[in-house]
């Protein structure tokens, strides 16, 4: 299989998935009379004797990109950035820096619910970088001629359409970020408002809670575990309120909570954190729950819980005795053991 018959099953299957309407959201952010290609990747951009395509129009934009890797046996996709000068973009530093700077912003914000599941790598000088969670890029790689990645890659024996097409869904929202050119918050979601949805999650692949790639950060092996604590939780919480429980469900204000349940009419929060203690846990999540709980617009649940694997040590549990009884902040903490 080579690169344009995969850039061709993308384009044929992309119908079914919201980002088959990319060059539409395209012409709205680029205030295009018409749209430049009927699909997502086009000839235009695809370059077989290269191994890698872009979406038509991607050149100067955050480009959604689909390509084999060195080893040529692996295929990755997802977003990138190219610092690369070519005959159309003679300072690519120039014109895609502030597009550095919106990704960044978003990864600030959205690495470790939205991004969790993604790798991040870079190439500088015919030469990769190890892979990492996705994190800020800093300013040495402001630097004609390097290549920014964040995505996936699996061997190409296992290429699956579907997959990749669910992942572009998943990192639109950073696409439309990242070329909105806008100093405004990251929002995940553009509904406003909240409306709880039982049994709301995300389309997804199945969950992995082990990797057997050999290029995995111990960041990756973290948000494994994210997504291992979350889903026993899930249990735990059907077992006790029923089907009233969603997973990673818009908050209404722009982002998306680990686990909602509903407990006869009272809404509880659940932000999953991993720690070496429960004041860890409590100070990763805190920011987070009091904006799920309290920004304009939210839907102000009963509780709020952080959750973490460590016990409540008694300063912990004063602690958020305290943010209730003196700040009026429905603070809670659940414990939540895993059985290796």
């Amino acid at each position: 299989m080579d690169i344009e018959e995969i850039v061709q099953i993308l384009n044929d299957e992309s119908d079914r998935f919201e980002f088959g309407k990319l060059q539409d959201i395209r012409k709205e952010h680029r205030s295009l009379r018409r749209k430049p290609c009927r699909t997502p990747f086009g000839r235009q951009a695809t370059f077989p004797d290269r191994g890698y395509a872009y979406h038509v129009g991607g050149r100067d934009e955050l480009q959604f990109n689909v390509g084999f890797e060195c080893d040529e046996e692996s295929l990755r996709w997802g977003v990138a950035i190219s610092l690369q000068a070519s005959r159309s973009m003679s300072n690519p530093v120039e014109i895609l820096s502030l597009k550095i700077d919106n990704l960044n912003e978003f990864i600030r914000i959205h690495r470790d619910d939205h991004l969790s599941e993604f790798l991040m790598w870079h190439w500088h000088e015919d030469s990769r970088s190890d892979d990492r969670s996705p994190e800020v890029v800093p300013r040495r790689l402001y630097t004609e001629g390097v290549f920014i990645f964040l995505g996936k890659y699996e061997q190409i024996d296992n290429f699956d359409a579907d997959t990749i097409l669910r992942d572009f869904d998943v990192l639109l929202p950073l696409y439309k970020y990242v070329e909105s050119e806008s100093s405004s918050f990251p929002i995940l979601d553009d509904e406003s408002g909240f409306t709880f949805r039982p049994k709301y999650q995300p389309d997804r692949p199945k969950r992995r809670y082990r990797t057997e790639a050999t290029r995995v950060t111990g960041q990756n092996e973290v948000n494994l575990r994210h997504s291992l604590i979350q889903d026993a939780l899930e249990q735990e919480l059907r077992s006790e309120v029923g089907n009233q429980v969603a997973s990673e469900h818009p908050d209404g204000v722009g982002g998306r909570v680990d686990l909602i349940a509903q407990r006869r009419d009272d809404l509880e929060f659940y932000e999953i954190k991993l720690g070496g203690s429960a004041r860890s846990c409590i100070r990763q999540a805190l920011g987070q729950l009091i904006e799920y709980g309290f920004w304009p617009g939210a839907p102000r649940p009963a509780k709020l819980f952080v959750v973490g694997e460590p016990s409540l040590d008694g300063d912990a549990e004063e602690y958020l005795h305290i943010l209730r009884e003196e700040f009026r902040i429905p603070i809670y903490y659940r414990q939540v053991v895993i059985r290796n």
